[in-house]
């Protein structure tokens, strides 16, 4: 009898999930995707499709404004509409100010405090005093930083000429050493061959074998407590918190000033008092982690597919090294006064942003219930919100011959012609990505492109010419 019982509880629980299931959008006269949603997030967590592909996936298999599915359990949202991706990222983004991702406190403080996964007001808190970082003044000040890792760079290319070079690689090694002196004020290593060099941690971050737990975080934030998962692989996690502790303790005893990013966080912890939220060491740690995260994938996937682009156009090429020329012609080392006049440097650097954007979509929690404007329809409370960035990118309805490599689309004279909230490469709106800064992608071609010219062989870039 009781056996029964259960078995009729257990299929009255499935038979009204269901229902839910099916008639949640409809109900609120929403179409919804034809594929199972169950399917899609299955195929997600085996990690048969990245959650990027089957936004971009929606993008081109349907022209509605918006279209309603579930992501598990989660009522989801895919949003076409650019005005309505406008009221999400700007407009009402008190409704929206928080991204999809869980969080696994018990098992990873690291990643759990790091500011693209926090939310509500520590985010808001962190946000403002973290933005402080990437003010011109103190980006001034890094780029000499940055300019000796470049010289390391290309001298490292130099001693292998006429050889065909990795550029993905060797751009993850670059973005690496630049990341870890900007953020830690250490070298990195990564061009010497040492065996304690910081790409041993950086080559974990995103490698295939994170894919379950970034799955996780995206897909079934519920399950991460039950698999232990982290958002910095474990190992890594525990190689960034020991070089925190030892950098700081080196800080502390000494007074050396780097003007590193723990240099920031160090004058941020002293003038900071709010009784609300106390910086301690614990978001400190976590805020110098997210700075190597998301720096290192955007420097790195950046400069690779640009050195690519200039490799297989050198028309391009040639055009960069004459500006390059006569800009710095005018200094006596790269500033970012200098960057700011190159200008053809940013329209190949927005281009390339736009053909392999470091974010190819966007995801976005509704915090409170929001009626989407001009209709009956309002959107739940923790329903989660998704925006295609490289289907607009590669949309001809918005750039014309969408898989060409064209920098003129970024002219100073054609900036009109680009329809607002189509170029969302780093996001919009108060929750942009401000560790996505350009300047140390810039700062590498006028070193690089001084003294050698780039080839294409065998549909893979690499480096020629002398050290100059």
């Amino acid at each position: 009898m009781l056996a029964f019982i259960a078995v009729t509880l257990v299929l009255v629980s499935i038979c009204g999930w269901s229902y839910h299931y099916l008639t949640y959008w409809q109900k609120k006269g929403v179409e919804t995707i034809k594929e199972s949603s169950l399917k899609s997030t299955w195929d997600i967590l085996h990690l048969k499709t990245p959650i990027w592909k089957l936004i971009e996936d929606l993008y081109w298999r349907y022209d509605d404004k918006y279209r309603g599915f579930f992501m598990l359990d989660n009522p989801a949202l895919f949003v076409k509409d650019l005005e309505l991706i406008n009221h999400i990222l700007v407009k009402d983004f008190e409704y929206f100010p928080d991204r999809t991702l869980g969080r696994n406190p018990t098992h990873d403080h690291l990643g759990a405090h790091i500011l693209f996964l926090t939310r509500g007001y520590i985010w808001k808190f962190m946000r403002s005093k973290v933005t402080q970082a990437y003010s011109t003044a103190r980006i001034n000040l890094q780029i000499p930083l940055m300019e000796k890792v470049a010289e390391e760079y290309c001298q490292y290319i130099a001693n292998r000429e006429n050889q065909m070079v990795d550029v993905k690689e060797t751009g993850a090694m670059y973005s690496t050493d630049v990341i870890t002196t900007s953020a830690y004020g250490i070298r990195g290593n990564s061009f010497t061959g040492r065996k304690d060099n910081f790409r041993t941690i950086t080559e974990t971050l995103f490698s295939s074998n994170r894919a379950f737990a970034f799955a996780l975080h995206y897909v079934a934030p519920h399950f991460l407590k039950l698999f232990g998962a982290t958002f910095v692989e474990k190992s890594a996690n525990k190689r960034l918190e020991d070089t925190y502790v030892e950098q700081m303790d080196i800080k502390m005893k000494t007074g050396a000033n780097r003007n590193d990013f723990l240099d920031f966080l160090i004058e941020l912890c002293k003038k900071e008092t709010d009784p609300r939220f106390t910086i301690d060491h614990t978001a400190m740690k976590s805020q110098a982690a997210q700075y190597l995260l998301a720096g290192f994938e955007t420097i790195g996937s950046t400069l690779c597919y640009i050195l690519y682009e200039l490799a297989r156009h050198e028309e391009y090429q040639t055009r960069l090294r004459e500006e390059i020329e006569t800009v710095m012609s005018n200094y006596e080392s790269i500033t970012t006064g200098a960057l700011k006049e190159m200008v053809y440097l940013e329209m190949i650097l927005r281009e390339a942003m736009r053909m392999y954007p470091v974010l190819p979509f966007l995801d976005r929690k509704v915090a409170k219930d929001y009626k989407i404007p001009d209709t009956n329809i309002t959107l739940k409370k923790g329903t989660n919100i998704y925006i295609s960035t490289i289907g607009m990118h590669m949309d001809p309805k918005y750039f014309p011959d969408p898989h060409k490599f064209d920098p003129g689309r970024f002219a100073i004279e054609n900036k009109a012609n680009i329809e607002p909230f189509t170029y969302l490469p780093i996001g919009a709106g108060p929750r942009i990505c401000i560790v996505c800064a350009p300047d140390p992608v810039k700062t590498t071609f006028p070193i690089a492109l001084a003294s050698k010219t780039l080839e294409n062989c065998t549909d893979e870039a690499i480096m020629s010419g002398s050290a100059g």
